[in-house]
């Protein structure tokens, strides 16, 4: 998986790109826990290029949700489309985390 980050407003946008599961769940949840120790509070993830995500992948979101709670900051999930927007739903995590189209949008709404 490659991940790429850059800010839109005040948010930081991590964009993941290839699968999310057992294999990469612990780099994406290490790199979002250092922009979190580097004082970036508020994160949006951008899956519009993620391909997969598995039930590590979700847990790896949840971790992460968890600890963006904690420090006080917002997340969104953005550019969610076919087998992951629906894992996201069968899961139930779209009922307690904000999906938006683009990370604009989430940027804005936010």
């Amino acid at each position: 998986m490659q991940i790429k980050t850059n800010l839109c407003g005040e948010f930081t946008v991590v964009q993941a790109d290839g699968r999310l599961d057992a294999e990469t769940a612990a780099g994406f949840e290490i790199e979002v826990f250092g922009l979190l120790d580097a004082g970036q509070r508020n994160l949006i993830f951008d899956f519009q290029t993620l391909s997969y995500i598995s039930s590590i992948g979700l847990r790896a979101i949840l971790t992460c949700a968890k600890r963006i709670k904690t420090a006080k900051g917002k997340l969104a999930l953005c550019g969610l489309s076919g087998g992951v927007l629906q894992v996201i739903e069968m899961s139930g995590f779209d009922t307690f985390l904000s999906l938006f189209d683009t990370a604009e949008a989430a940027a804005e709404k936010l």
